[in-house]
């Protein structure tokens, strides 16, 4: 019976894998279907098997059930309750699933370990080659897909269409590159970070290329400072996240910095000007915010305003102050759900710092969970809206494959400490 449902879901967990790429480059809201088949085999398969989803660290769970709890209970001062009420109950269906899969990961093994591991060094290969052909051949199956599933054309076409299939890829190359090196091709892990960083590198969306190389910087500091690289991201992502607000307001306006340093690239200074905006807001309402999922109706069209994005004023475009949402996870955090909210996720992040510390991996194997933590990180603080589901799902799918690479070592702990 165990190895029947070990296979149902190793199986349609490589699967999921396998398509992640693809899936994100042509139809990106697609991942959260994906995420849906994953909880649904993870729940059978944790049901019939009796584990519990307590069997995960107990801080862990703490800090995340905390998180859950105070921002459906924001409905009570948000701004727009029936919104965050709907946006708190998502939330915690996405936690509980996002928690069943990292339960049923533990599971994998032979065969079906072989196949994961499989699909994910074959996605990531296979999306850099289509990442490649889409940049230098005009998007063509981009095209075809918005044709196919839209039954429309896209009128301008760039490489943001392939954007979020390019973040899926910047996250999975970590992992991946670990399981080469684990199995002994050192040289073809070398190969897969450099191809991967010249598919990304080849278009113009410079954010998953930027944090690529955020992850990089992690993998080096872990290497390098292997001792004390927990203590140090412990300190750099807490000033990073409780800081937010107040960092962004001593820059420069968009218009003084695009003076100034004119050569950022165009998405730079509109995003600058909305950062700024929001941490007026925030200043407002320092300590619970607005409510979850509020920052979409703080401002309007009405609201927006010429920012320049080149040396000159003629360079300019019309911005909403809030256009849905901040572009800025932390920031997100401090204007919905205010400072306790960003301290309680906070503690959820510092968990998985401490978790990685505490477990007795290999230098480099710590250092590309790391990486991986810092990818996504950098990605959170400069992309997507924070609920939304795709970005959601795709994160807890991430959470699950780093948890995966973990399997081989048979949760081994540091002495004394336990697996909690």
């Amino acid at each position: 019976m165990f190895n029947a449902l070990n296979r149902a879901f190793g199986t349609g967990f490589g699967a999921v894998i396998l398509v992640l790429v693809p899936t994100g480059l042509f139809i990106p809201r697609g991942l959260a279907p994906l995420f849906v088949l994953l909880v649904v085999l993870a729940i059978h398969h944790c049901v019939r098997r009796r584990h519990l989803i307590a069997e995960l660290p107990v801080h862990l769970m703490f800090s995340a059930v905390a998180f859950c709890l105070w921002a459906i209970s924001s409905a009570f001062w948000s701004i727009a309750p029936f919104e965050t009420f709907r946006a708190g109950v998502t939330l915690i269906l996405i936690v509980f699933g996002g928690f069943c899969i990292l339960c049923a990961v533990r599971d994998i093994s032979g065969r079906e370990q072989k196949w994961v591991e499989f699909g994910l060094i074959a996605t990531v290969f296979f999306g850099a080659a289509l990442v490649l052909i889409e940049v230098n051949a005009g998007l063509p199956l981009s095209i075809e897909s918005k044709l196919l599933f839209k039954n429309k054309i896209p009128v301008i076409t760039s490489n943001h269409m392939i954007s979020r299939g390019m973040t899926v890829l910047a996250l999975l190359t970590w992992p991946a590159a670990w399981i080469l090196w684990r199995r002994g091709y050192k040289l073809t892990c070398y190969a897969i970070l450099i191809f991967v960083f010249l598919a990304l590198a080849s278009g113009d969306s410079g954010t998953a290329v930027f944090a690529l190389c955020v992850g990089g910087l992690a993998f080096g500091i872990s290497v390098i400072f292997a001792n004390r690289c927990s203590s140090i991201f412990i300190v750099l992502i807490s000033l990073g996240a409780l800081t937010a607000p107040f960092a962004v307001l001593t820059l420069p306006d968009a218009r003084t910095m695009s003076k100034s340093v004119p050569g950022l690239g165009y998405g730079v200074y509109p995003r600058l000007f909305i950062w700024q905006s929001t941490a007026g807001y925030i200043i407002d309402r320092p300590l619970f915010g607005y409510g979850l999922r509020s920052a979409r109706i703080l401002s309007s069209k009405a609201d927006s305003q010429f920012v320049r994005i080149g040396p000159t004023d003629m360079n300019k475009v019309m911005i909403e102050p809030i256009p849905l949402h901040p572009h800025n996870a932390f920031l997100q955090l401090w204007l919905e759900l205010g400072f306790f909210g960003v301290s309680f996720c906070l503690l959820t992040i510092l968990g998985v710092v401490t978790r990685i510390k505490r477990l007795l991996l290999s230098e480099v194997h710590r250092a590309t969970l790391y990486a991986t933590l810092f990818t996504a990180l950098s990605l959170l603080s400069m992309t997507y809206g924070l609920w939304q589901g795709w970005w959601q799902s795709l994160l807890w799918i991430i959470a699950g494959i780093s948890g995966f690479t973990v399997l081989p070592l048979k949760q081994i702990y540091l002495p004394g400490l336990g697996p909690n």
